[in-house]
This record gives structure tokens, sequence and C-alpha cells, in this order.
């Protein structure tokens, strides 16, 4: 009776042991089959991740276009059609002569295709070498010299009397070796409601008495 009793124990533990044994494998492969499908989701969600990534910078550029597209049509519309005023004559109304008053007269015009309102103008005169003319101070004038000026049909002037000067400042000019420069600035606004300014500078022209031409330096626009 022991005998069968110590083989029935050992046969009995024996299977007991093939079925943990069993349970075990299948535990593993289970456990791999589930490592594996997390595997998949964590893949298949990463995928989707970069492809709402692609997706939201593929609209971010067509918003940042459309944005470039409108911006670049507005200012586009804005070179087209706003204001645009500048000098169009210096002149003055008589040679310089010793003991003798002249006026210097600039016309300005809107070059545009829209009205310039609300314009301020400042003109002034100098003369002395030529290195006068590489500054330029412009005073602030709160006062409208002109309220509106039509394209192309409407002309403006700003007129400065120049005093008698001496004979030897008088030849200085007429002989090249001094410059007598009128010069300025406008500002006014445009129908975008953006303020504009024009700044120009003229040399008295001796071979042409009377006459000024444009500076190579001190003319600018915005």
């Amino acid at each position: 009776m022991l005998t069968l009793a110590i083989v029935y124990l050992a046969w009995s533990g024996g299977h007991q042991t093939d079925a943990l044994i069993k349970a075990a494998n299948k535990n593993a492969d289970a456990a791999e089959k589930f490592s594996q499908s997390a595997t998949s989701i964590n893949v298949a969600i990463q995928s989707a991740v970069d492809d709402f990534k692609r997706m939201t910078d593929a609209n971010q550029k067509s918003a940042n276009a459309a944005t470039d597209s409108a911006d670049t049509a507005k200012a586009a519309l804005e070179v087209s059609e706003r204001a645009f005023v500048g000098v169009t004559n210096v002149s003055m109304d008589k040679d310089l002569a010793e003991g003798q008053e002249s006026k210097i007269t600039a016309t300005f015009v809107n070059g545009g295709k829209t009205p310039a309102f609300e314009m301020r103008t400042r003109h002034y005169y100098r003369w002395g070498p030529r290195s006068i003319m590489n500054t330029a101070v412009y005073s602030k004038v709160d006062v409208i010299s002109t309220e509106i000026l039509i394209p192309m049909v409407q002309l403006a002037q700003a007129s400065l009397k120049i005093p008698a000067m001496p004979k030897t400042v008088i030849d200085l000019i007429h002989n090249g070796t001094w410059v007598l420069e009128a010069y300025g600035i406008v500002e006014y606004r445009d129908v975008f409601r953006k303020k504009r300014v024009t700044k120009y500078s003229f040399v008295f022209d001796p071979a042409n008495p009377t006459a000024f031409q444009v500076s190579e330096k001190g003319n600018e626009a915005n």
C-alpha cells in the first residue's frame, strides 16, 4: 500500500507539474500576443499622430500662403491706386544779381491715381560749398497747406524770397564753386489713410539762370 501511494503521488505530482507548465506556456503566449498587439497599437497611434502633424502643417502652409497672397494683393492695390506727390519744377523769377532780391518757386503735382489729403510743405534754400547738402533739417509744421491735391489736374506751389546776396557769393554760385540749393519736404495722407513723405533737393544751374536741376541726393519718397 505504501508503494502504491508513493507511485500515485509521484504520478499525480507529475501531472500537476505538466499542467502548471502548460498554463505557464499559455500565459507566456498570451503575454507575447498582447505585447505584439500593444506594439501594433502604438505603431498605429504614432502613424496617426504623424499623419495629423502632416495635415496640420499642410493646413498651416495653406493658411500662410493665403495670407501672403492677400497681403501681396493689398500691397499691389495700394501701389497701383495711391497718390504720389512729387516736385515737377523748381525755378527762380530772375537771375541772381547784386542788390536784387529773387524768388524761388517749387511746383508740386500728384502723379498717382487718387487724391492726396492734408498736405504739409516746408520749403528752404541755402548756399555755400557743396558739402552743405550732406545734411538737411526740416521743422515741424502743423498747418495744412493744401487740403486736397487732385491727381494730374491740380498743382500746388511753395515760394521763398531770397534777399540780395553779396557779389562775391553770387560769383561763387555762378562759377559753380558754391551751390544754391532749394530743398524741402511734403507730408500728406493717401486714400488708404497712410502717411506719405516726399523729400526733394534741387540746385541752381549756372548754365541756365533761373533754372534748377535735380540734385544727386536728397530726393526720396515712401
